[in-house]
């Protein structure tokens, strides 16, 4: 069980963990459950992936067909699936009762 494996690591040691992941895995004939957040290196070492949202699985599948899916929560846009957009003054004005620089 490897639970946020790839968390704060940088790309080569992410890639490297992730292949010794893979080849313990085929050299011992074993198993691994991953949870991650980081999709694009999972689906370079799994053979079958689940998508879990909300406690319920939203996709599952191999990784080549993983992409036959339309759930946000797989093909998210660049906001996700949850809006990081909020109401807010313009950035640029100037804020009230601020120190003046």
């Amino acid at each position: 069980m490897c639970d946020e494996a790839f968390t704060a690591l940088d790309p080569i040691s992410l890639c490297v963990i992730g292949k010794l992941i893979r080849r313990f895995n085929n050299a011992e004939g074993a198993s691994s459950v991953i949870v991650t957040h980081d999709i694009q290196e999972s689906l370079q070492i799994v053979d079958y992936i689940h998508f879990i949202s909300n406690g319920c699985v939203v996709a599952e599948g191999e990784p080549r067909d993983i992409g036959n899916t339309d759930d946000p929560f797989v093909h998210a846009e660049a906001d996700g699936p949850v809006s990081f957009q909020y109401p807010a003054d313009d950035y640029a004005a100037p804020v009230v009762g601020a120190c003046a620089r």
